[in-house]
């Protein structure tokens, strides 16, 4: 146990070196525009320079040599771009990064002892300000690589601060020594912007992985819930079958058996028949729904001929359970645009769990109305139906539309899969509506579908 902790605990080597490259990339970004201002510095010093240094020749080779420096490091970050195996080579990559920016500054600190001004004239103080806001400016271009930091700043600050301190006159001892503070400055600023893009980029790093990691779970999800779907799809047509043979034969044994006692064993067997045809239906619907395979018709239509339609056939079962049916329907209800036999088969099921949770000699109550609209969405054809049975806990009035989920108080005794009310809220969605379960204010439950009206 202690060995694996240990060995969780050790950096990854392979993320360490993504976050080398990505370092690194963001050098090589920001160091192509440095490069840029350090070509435009180069003239610029030219043109203050010029004739003020012997010989003359010298300050043209130092701005063709810094110049060909450049050119090398950008060069080198084309080599590297294009390296097949930079992610692995990476320290390499940032040595030969540091001696190039090196290079570079130790041109450049060439203003401060190599090419200093000989008279005596204001442009002795130049020189160092110079040097120092060239430095300034690079900061942040080379704190993502602390050794071309390290390389560039002691070669270009270095020397020149030393030269300086080395000077007979007070002026340029105190420059030289302004020069040394300014570069030890620049270490501890460097080192905490390093800090600093280090974290964040390792964050990103960190973020674009569990992206990644997201991405994948959520393809492998889709991938295994078209699998589920297939294989509900394929078991029940292939279930549907024989179960439509064996309710058929136990239909025929009640018809002709004599004996009563066979007569029963037939009936048991229609029935749970039927039950398991029932449930072999429900995943054959859930299935295609969740597939988007189930094709529906929206036609423009009122809700109060289907509600009639599903109560006419559930009079069986109200009946034996002595229930009686209250349909209250609000006036001149505009059409909605609805698939006639879906929205049947949620009336049907919305009104069978009514059926099986209310309490014999009760009562069921179905509201027919509109729900009241704002001004960015058209009204809603809300259909609502109440029972009075035990209600569903505050916890579960969301989870009972899951597959194969229901709810703690119904789920023994009153029989069932869990589908219907799953089936029902793809259906309403299909639809554009919405489906929600509430408690009553007199006790048991209340299952609203709201549906889009027609304009």
């Amino acid at each position: 146990m202690a060995d694996s902790a240990c060995s969780s605990d050790r950096p990854d080597p392979v993320m360490q070196a993504r976050a080398r490259e990505s370092l690194l990339r963001l050098h090589l970004d920001y160091s192509r525009r440095a490069l840029a201002v350090s070509g435009l510095a180069s003239l610029l010093v030219l043109v203050v320079f010029h004739g003020a240094m012997r010989p003359a020749w010298a300050l043209y080779a130092w701005a063709l040599l810094l110049n060909a420096v450049s050119g090398g490091r950008l060069y080198l970050a084309h080599r590297w771009r294009n390296d097949p195996q930079g992610l692995l080579r990476g320290p390499q990559w940032e040595r030969r990064f540091a001696l190039m920016a090196g290079a570079s500054g130790l041109i450049w600190g060439a203003l401060c002892h190599l090419l200093y001004p000989e008279a005596e004239s204001g442009l002795r103080a130049v020189a160092p300000l110079c040097l120092m806001g060239v430095a300034a400016g690079a900061v942040m271009s080379l704190s993502t690589n602390m050794p071309a930091f390290y390389a560039f700043f002691l070669g270009m600050l270095g020397p020149g601060s030393i030269f300086l301190l080395l000077q007979e006159s007070g002026a340029e001892r105190w420059t030289g020594f302004i020069m040394l503070v300014f570069t030890l400055t620049s270490f501890v600023n460097g080192r905490h912007a390093a800090g600093s893009l280090s974290r964040a980029d390792a964050l990103r790093l960190e973020l674009a992985a569990a992206v990644e990691s997201a991405e994948a779970a959520c393809a492998r999800a889709e991938q295994a819930s078209q699998a589920k779907s297939m294989f509900l799809a394929n078991m029940s047509h292939e279930l549907r079958t024989p179960m439509h043979a064996i309710l058929s034969f136990s239909q025929l044994g009640m018809e002709r058996a004599g004996e009563r006692k066979i007569v029963d064993y037939f009936e048991r067997v229609h029935q749970s028949g039927s039950r398991l045809l029932g449930l072999i239906n429900g995943l054959l619907d859930l299935s295609k729904l969740e597939a988007g395979h189930m094709g529906m018709s929206f036609q423009p239509q009122s809700l109060r001929p289907l509600v009639d339609a599903a109560l006419v056939e559930l009079a069986p079962l109200l009946q034996a359970a002595s229930l009686e049916v209250e349909v209250q329907e609000e006036p001149c209800l505009p059409a909605a645009a609805l698939d006639a036999l879906r929205i049947g088969q949620v009336l049907r099921n919305l009104l069978s769990n009514a059926i099986k949770f209310s309490p014999p000699g009760g009562s069921i109550n179905v509201h027919l109305g509109l729900v009241a609209a704002t001004r960015q969405e058209l009204p809603w054809l809300r259909l609502a139906i109440v029972d009075h049975g035990p209600g569903i806990p505050e916890d579960e009035l969301e989870s009972v539309f899951d597959e194969f989920v229901q709810s703690s108080q119904t789920r023994t005794g009153a029989g069932g899969t869990g589908l219907g009310l799953a089936i029902c809220r793809h259906i309403v969605l299909a639809h554009g509506g919405r489906i929600q379960a509430r408690n009553a204010a007199l006790g048991g439950a209340e299952l609203i579908v709201d549906l889009p009206a027609q304009p």
